[in-house]
């Protein structure tokens, strides 16, 4: 989960995920905590992003504004007086349309589908008032947008291939967070928050044209259809098409205190609502090959569906005892949290009570060694407890899933954690972690056809029987300030395994799910090792060369069948020729390496007697994109069988490096 001012987001990235929608010039501080976290927070089953926006300056102005030739910003400090308050405002919007038509002007035609480029467009509000010593007051609203367009067509041989797809998302957040000390040792923190998000996706593919058949399938059917080598058949038009229209609402209402029983010891209890709605439509109609075991069938399947007004509440009591602080030798919490999930949909007349659950949790750090030479620190840290949450899968939930009450259990997860920490003079640190975390409970949706409707319509399946285990170890070596480098390198090891045991009988297919039933799996965004590394060489007065890379391990890969050709008959009596291969899953086979590396040089300096910091950077996004990028299968036509040169990259690149030239100016 991510929190922005103790706040629940739904979805806080850009491009899929590829984005946050935090920016630097916005934020104060972030804390991620990757394995236990406070009782204060749900929502979450592996870690907790929290992000703290600046409070402004309630004296001073201040400015901080970048330009530059892919994006601008700009964030203003307004102050309204000393004991009154102040105001943040900002805004970013990311102009690649200059970059491509560089590229397109270049004799460089991939990416030439792109119709409108990938955009960020956001707005950022934030007001504090302080009407007296013992109330705070802050006020934040955000909104944010992105999206892109893409047309591809091709025309090979009399065969055209056209796709289209467009993508936009809007997201509003606003929160009101009140903080009042009725006495010295007593603080009441109320917070209200309101979340929206909006996603439209459409996407249609159109192939029609004339096909020759190949000597290959004319061999194989020439007895049965009559066809011969050398002939041809006319394909009007196959169409499939794909629509997605999600609104989502997430409240979050929460009230607790904070007691300071003495100086060690610290007390909190509280109470929390979180109400989340969505209405979701889905429309697919697709023609595809489906794998009958002793044949293939190639046909039009047709699946809508429109569930409004489903209703998510997620009430929850917490209690917390914080015991000692970063300085002394022995530091923890331990902590309750109970939470029960209802959903409702009030047009269907459809209530579903979900199974409570209780979590408790507790952390430890103890540190026995400090100041010992060049040795500042050294910390132990155990911790575990058990964790909740429900997938954004849940929202696709409706009556029809035939589902009893306390029949499902949201996502719940123990986990165990124990690691070390140890910090050196000049700034440099070293921390070693591992973790198991096991899955009492995980939810799972899929949709099922069968033999018996000819596998043209599809029923939605939803369980909380999923199982999992995770494994992991994390390292970090860290220079956090020097005058000639700075940076870090980190490692991690991952090992996660689940299973859906749904048992699929085998006249039924899975359509929706592209995960394994029935068996233990790798899940499709595993990876074993991932290394990162930042690297600030600080070369010259005021000039520094950062470098930003990323190594992984591949993402789990599908074992491809033999290429076949098979022939389907058209509902005029056109015969058609087909190609196609099965995938199965595969336990062993893995995508190639990621390695995306960034680079930037930049110079600052200041002026004014110090009081405006300048910076002049040129940087590259991708730099090694056209010398490497992790590749997958060869695609194949599935009219022709006609096999594709290179394989298809499994990044999400665009295929092209993003040079940038900027400046950045703060007072």
């Amino acid at each position: 989960a991510v929190i922005l001012d103790g706040m629940y987001t739904i979805f806080p990235w850009y491009w899929g995920g590829g984005n946050s929608i935090l920016n630097p010039s916005m934020i104060e501080s972030v804390k991620l905590s990757n394995g236990v976290f406070s009782a204060r927070y749900g929502k979450a089953s592996s870690g907790l992003l929290e992000a703290t926006t600046l409070k402004p300056d309630f004296e001073k102005a201040h400015l901080n504004a970048s330009v530059s030739t892919m994006s601008a910003d700009v964030f203003a400090q307004i102050p309204f007086g000393k004991n009154v308050g102040g105001m943040l405002l900002g805004t970013h919007m990311t102009y690649l349309e200059p970059l491509f038509a560089l590229y397109n002007a270049g004799g460089n035609d991939s990416l030439d589908m792109i119709k409108r480029p990938p955009y960020i467009r956001d707005f950022f509000l934030k007001a504090n008032f302080r009407p007296t010593p013992v109330l705070d007051i802050s006020l934040m609203g955000f909104f944010g947008s992105d999206g892109l367009s893409m047309d591809q067509s091709e025309t090979e041989d009399g065969f055209t291939r056209n796709m289209i797809m467009d993508y936009d998302i809007y997201q509003g957040l606003a929160g009101l967070n009140v903080k009042y000390l009725p006495t010295d040792r007593v603080q009441i923190h109320g917070l209200l928050s309101y979340n929206r998000m909006y996603e439209d996706l459409e996407q249609n593919l159109k192939e029609s044209g004339t096909v020759k058949y190949t000597d290959e399938f004319a061999d194989k059917y020439s007895g049965v259809t009559g066809i011969s080598a050398g002939d041809s058949y006319f394909l009007s038009e196959i169409r499939s098409d794909y629509a997605e229209k999600i609104t989502s609402h997430l409240v979050n209402a929460k009230l607790e205190s904070e007691i300071e029983v003495n100086d060690k010891n610290h007390l909190c209890f509280g109470v929390e609502e979180i109400i989340s709605t969505s209405d979701t439509k889905e429309r697919v109609s697709a023609w595809r090959d489906l794998d009958l075991g002793d044949r293939w069938l190639f046909g039009k399947s047709a699946w809508e569906s429109e569930i409004e007004q489903n209703w998510m509440y997620n009430t929850a009591v917490f209690a917390a005892w914080n015991y000692g602080s970063e300085n002394d030798l022995v530091n923890s919490e331990i902590g309750i949290r109970g939470e029960f999930l209802t959903m409702k949909n009030n047009k269907q007349n459809y209530t579903l009570n979900m199974v409570p659950q209780v979590s408790p949790r507790a952390s430890v750090t103890f540190t026995p060694w400090r100041d010992m030479g060049s040795i500042r620190k050294i910390s132990l840290t155990t911790g575990t407890g058990l964790f909740v949450s429900t997938p954004r899968e849940t929202m696709l939930i409706s009556k029809e899933c035939v589902i009893e009450n306390y029949e499902l259990k949201p996502n719940s997860a123990l986990l165990a954690l124990i690691g070390g920490n140890v910090e050196l003079e000049n700034d440099w640190k070293f921390k070693l972690e591992t973790y198991y975390k096991h899955y009492l409970s995980r939810m799972y949706m899929y949709t099922v056809s069968d033999a018996s409707n000819g596998f043209s319509t599809e029923t939605m399946n939803v369980k909380s029987n999923g199982q999992g285990n995770v494994f992991g170890i994390d390292a970090l070596i860290e220079k956090n300030v020097g005058k000639v480098w700075d940076g870090y390198l980190s490692y991690s090891f991952v090992y996660t395994r689940y299973r859906n045991p749904a048992g699929i009988r085998d006249d039924q297919k899975v359509d929706m799910n592209d995960d394994v039933m029935d068996e233990w799996f790798y899940p499709d965004f595993h990876r074993f090792n991932t290394v990162n590394l930042v690297s600030n060489w600080h070369f010259g007065e005021g000039w520094t060369l950062t470098v930003k890379g990323t190594l992984a391990t591949g993402t789990p890969k599908k074992k491809k069948g033999d290429l076949t050709c098979y022939a389907a008959t058209m509902e005029d009596g056109t015969v058609v020729q087909r190609y196609t291969r099965s995938s199965f899953y595969s336990d062993t086979l893995r995508n190639q390496i990621s390695c995306p590396v960034d680079i930037r040089l930049s110079k600052q300096w200041s002026s004014n007697g110090g009081k405006a910091n300048w910076e002049f950077y040129f940087a590259v996004q991708d730099i090694f994109v056209n010398l490497y990028t992790p590749k997958g299968d060869k695609s194949f036509n599935s009219y022709t069988g006609e096999m594709s040169d290179v394989e298809e990259s499994v990044d999400f690149n665009i295929g092209v490096p993003l040079p940038s030239l900027g400046i950045k100016v703060k007072f």
